[in-house]
């Protein structure tokens, strides 16, 4: 899911087909209203996801790792650059292709 406007947060979720419907399977990110990130950037909920998160969102094009981190509680969530990734936009495109045909 992507909301218009440079500074607006990213929302990446992943879903699986069953049963005729499409089920959430789990957020990939994680916002954290407290801490400043860039443009096209989110942090990685790597404490519900594994560390392997990261790996698969950039073999499979989503983008980059930036290397900065933010903190919420005893976590520490990278920060990812969704812009950078050919598949986002993809993904976006298709995204605002079924919103506008609703």
């Amino acid at each position: 899911m992507y909301e218009c406007g440079l500074g607006s947060p990213i929302a990446f979720l992943l879903l699986h087909f069953e049963d005729n419907s499409l089920e959430e399977y789990t957020d990939v990110t994680v916002n954290l209203p407290e801490c400043t990130r860039s443009a096209g950037c989110q942090f990685i909920d790597t404490n519900n996801n594994e560390e392997d998160i990261l790996d698969w969102l950039e073999v499979n094009y989503f983008g980059k790792r930036t290397g900065k981190t933010g903190t919420s509680g005893f976590c520490t969530y990278p920060e990812f650059n969704f812009y950078e990734g050919e598949q986002y936009w993809e993904y976006k495109r298709i995204n605002e292709e079924l919103q506008d045909s609703e």
